[in-house]
């Protein structure tokens, strides 16, 4: 065999040869192994990630307001405050989407609610609403009129009221209610039936 210096070690070219291809070996599967846990760990953030993420509510306010008043009123069916606010809710849709299967919804609701309390308000000015929808205009009239014996400090009523009487061309006591939903509640509800009042006015 070859002479070594003192303190090492002559390998021969097969020995070489043979550690060369261990070490290959180790590395190749050092590398292999984090490849492997590295996609395991991308793996599993993507499935964490997929997991937690929850598709976009995509409803309208009035949608998810709906669901939630159903859902008080499959608790108990005879909450006449939510059979009054469903009955609105119907009538919202309605102007939402056209479809005029929701006046028959709201009506039935509301009509619900006054079976179970008579003087109801909210469900004796939404019969209103509905009437003037279906240019029901005297109706909707004497169910606003109603509405404020209820409650006469309610800004709604006068707002049905004061429509009712411009759709019939009664405008001196139209204008009467609109000045007086205006004095109740300034705002965008009173302010848009001024200016109607004023552009029939000229």
């Amino acid at each position: 065999p070859p002479v070594a210096e003192e303190g090492t070690v002559t390998l021969t070219g097969g020995r070489r040869l043979a550690l060369s291809t261990i070490a290959l070996v180790i590395v190749a599967s050092i590398i292999v192994g984090l490849q492997v846990r590295g996609t395991r760990g991308l793996t599993g953030w993507h499935n964490t990630v997929g997991s937690s993420n929850t598709a976009p509510d995509t409803r309208s306010p009035v949608e998810r307001q709906l669901d939630t008043v159903q859902a008080q009123l499959r608790q108990n069916p005879n909450d006449v405050k939510a059979l009054g606010q469903l009955g609105q809710i119907y009538l919202q849709r309605a102007r939402e989407t056209g479809d005029p299967a929701y006046y028959t919804k709201s009506e039935g609701v509301l009509r619900r609610a006054l079976a179970l309390a008579p003087k109801d308000l909210l469900a004796t000015s939404g019969l209103g609403s509905l009437a003037l929808s279906r240019h029901r205009f005297a109706a909707g009239l004497a169910l606003g009129r109603r509405a404020e014996a209820i409650s006469p400090t309610t800004t709604r009523n006068y707002g049905v009221i004061g429509d009712a009487l411009l759709e019939l061309g009664r405008y001196d006591e139209a204008f009467r209610a609109i000045d007086k939903l205006a004095k109740l509640r300034p705002g965008l509800a009173a302010y848009a039936r001024v200016a109607h009042a004023r552009e029939l006015l000229g």
